[in-house]
């Protein structure tokens, strides 16, 4: 089994879960959000797992694309986001995905990029990112 096989179920495994427990990757949203304006255009979250962070997004951005390897994550992310017609979850590998150039004032991954080859990863975060956008990790 490959790496990103081995994360994907690992990531299947805990969505299965689906307990409402404190997760520490919760803890500097609020923060994070108020660096954001109150209104904007395009936000892309990676590996958003099961949303929580994409659905604050969407009270702020136009559209809201989510990414996650674990099709599990997705399905509870897009259960949990019913009420939201701005998000988009997509099971996706960010190093594969499309990203388009300067698309997005928001891109955050709030638990993944020290997963992935840094180098490339920033390289397409950078092109994707809007001149004046925010980016956090």
């Amino acid at each position: 089994m490959e790496g990103r096989d081995i994360i994907r179920n690992d990531f299947d495994r805990i969505a299965r879960l689906k307990e409402n427990i404190w997760d520490h990757n919760i803890h500097y949203n609020e923060f994070l959000l108020k660096h954001l304006p109150c209104h904007f255009e395009n936000a892309l979250d990676i590996d958003s797992g099961t949303g929580g962070f994409a659905r604050l997004l969407a009270e702020k951005a136009k559209n809201v694309t989510a990414l996650d390897l674990s099709f599990e994550m997705i399905k509870t992310a897009e259960e949990l986001s019913e009420s939201f017609c701005n998000i988009e979850y997509r099971v996706q590998d960010i190093m594969e995905y499309m990203l388009e150039e300067k698309s997005y004032y928001c891109i955050s991954s709030i638990a993944t990029i020290h997963h992935l080859p840094l180098k490339e990863v920033l390289e397409r975060i950078s092109k994707a990112l809007k001149p004046g956008g925010v980016c956090w990790f």
